[in-house]
């Protein structure tokens, strides 16, 4: 199996802008400047989904093969442990995230990603208020 990523979602990202298509100010707002980075592994292949962010904006969504050094927030997803039989309660997988991210020994870093749960933890709010009102 191999991931063949497509430069013309990064193209088309720019163009069009995440941010245009959904509401997202304050997510970014919260958020700020960033460089995500989600990364996905099966067996040998590994693909990482970049989004890189300002205040206002979504910049672009790059997709490539391996991973990339700059980035300021990152999440590795291992396919394979996550699809296996023995699957792990959503406790102990959130668990592991933490402890993932409690590693990386980089305060900036853990900020980074502490800002980007308390904007996913916003948006949430603002639409499970929107929903019971």
């Amino acid at each position: 199996m191999k991931a063949y990523p497509d430069p013309r979602v990064e193209a088309y990202t720019r163009e069009v802008g995440v941010h245009n298509v959904l509401e997202m100010s304050r997510f970014l707002r919260i958020l700020g400047p960033q460089i995500i980075q989600c990364t996905l592994s099966l067996d040998d292949v590994t693909v990482s989904f970049i989004f890189k962010t300002t205040k206002s904006k979504v910049e672009y969504i790059r997709v490539i093969d391996g991973r990339q050094n700059n980035s300021t927030i990152n999440f590795e997803i291992d396919l394979k442990s996550m699809s296996e039989q023995n699957q792990k309660t959503t406790i102990n997988t959130i668990k592991r995230s933490i402890t993932m991210i409690m590693q990386e020994g980089n305060i900036k870093r853990l900020w980074n990603t502490f800002r980007l749960f308390v904007a996913i933890g916003s948006e949430l709010l603002t639409w499970k208020l929107r929903r019971n009102s």
